[in-house]
């Protein structure tokens, strides 16, 4: 347990990954709190409707949570992380709220803003392929801040809420997390591997290829 806080010190860029963590799914769970009396209030949904829309932006979540990963393989995972996730919420998080706004009763448009918006969080996803290739020595310990940072977005984005819907309301709020995302973009462009780490992936992979070469050999020659 103390290796997994420690690491934040050794490996500094792990407090970072850690930090747009939280940031990535904050916003979820603010529009939990503040959504619903917004588009059944002000968009002029039904319960049922809010609900419905609800579930296409976790649906969109998850079908881009494997998208993301195949743009990773391609694009490299900071780069997805960076601009799908971060530049991508900070533009879908306003869409979200303001687009409905000025098409009341549209759902269809709403479920669009609602599935970029789930797309947009999806794109964090390659973070946990990225971690590893940072700290390939410390492999669980820098997941285990991934996972710290999923849960202090728990508290972070309704805090959020809690802290300055009163000062600029709902409006203000949806700001703030469109700032925090880019804020979240630029600290993903820190989130580097060093050439040590690239190194020690290198000797990881000549290992691991040794010991399937000799496993291959030793299978053969049982038969």
């Amino acid at each position: 347990m103390f290796g997994s806080i420690s690491i934040i010190w050794r490996e500094p860029k792990t407090l970072i990954a850690g930090i747009v963590r939280t940031i990535n799914t904050s916003s979820e769970y603010a529009f939990l709190v503040i959504m619903p009396g917004v588009f059944t209030k002000l968009v002029g949904f039904s319960l049922e409707q809010w609900l419905q829309l609800l579930s296409i932006v976790f649906l969109s979540n998850i079908i881009f949570n494997l998208l993301s990963g195949m743009m990773a393989d391609k694009l490299g995972p900071r780069t997805v992380v960076a601009v799908g996730g971060g530049l991508g919420a900070a533009i879908s998080v306003p869409l979200f709220y303001y687009i409905p706004l000025s098409f009341t009763h549209n759902f269809p448009i709403a479920a669009a803003m609602g599935v970029l918006y789930g797309a947009s969080l999806a794109s964090f996803v390659p973070l946990s392929g990225l971690m590893p290739q940072v700290c390939p020595r410390e492999k669980a310990a820098a997941l285990s801040i991934l996972g710290l940072g999923a849960g202090a977005s728990t508290w972070v984005g309704p805090a959020i809420v809690t802290w300055f819907e009163g000062w600029r309301g709902v409006e203000g709020v949806i700001w703030i997390f469109s700032g925090l995302y880019v804020v979240s973009a630029l600290l993903t462009v820190l989130i580097t591997v060093s050439p040590e780490a690239r190194a020690q992936i290198r000797r990881d992979e000549q290992r691991d290829s040794q010991m399937n070469r000799e496993a291959a050999m030793h299978a053969v020659g049982n038969q």
